[in-house]
């Protein structure tokens, strides 16, 4: 019986995918629900989870380009100096406070 090269070219490539990935994977395990009891934010929380700790932001300024979307959230209220959130994709990305 003769193997088509074909196959074994897409198997291994296939193998390599899932291996990779399951080293390589971003950590999605981190439990946010303590930072939002706290009402503090960390990186890697989601929008709703962010409102879900500081409430509703004063602004939102919004960017799209071919491959993303980012969000800067600014937040006034009861703040010495703004704060200023950076989103990419609806995730926080970056934050001064």
């Amino acid at each position: 019986m003769k193997r088509n090269p074909r196959f074994l070219i897409i198997g291994s490539t296939v193998l390599i995918v899932i291996v990779f990935y399951s080293v390589f994977k971003p950590k999605q395990n981190v439990d946010y629900k303590q930072y939002i009891k706290g009402s503090s934010i960390s990186l890697g929380m989601t929008k709703e989870q962010v409102i879900s700790s500081w409430g509703s932001p004063d602004s939102i300024n919004r960017f799209k380009d071919k491959r993303e979307t980012k969000e800067t959230w600014i937040y006034y209220k009861n703040r010495e100096r703004p704060a200023y959130l950076n989103f990419q994709d609806g995730v926080l990305k970056k934050y001064n406070n």
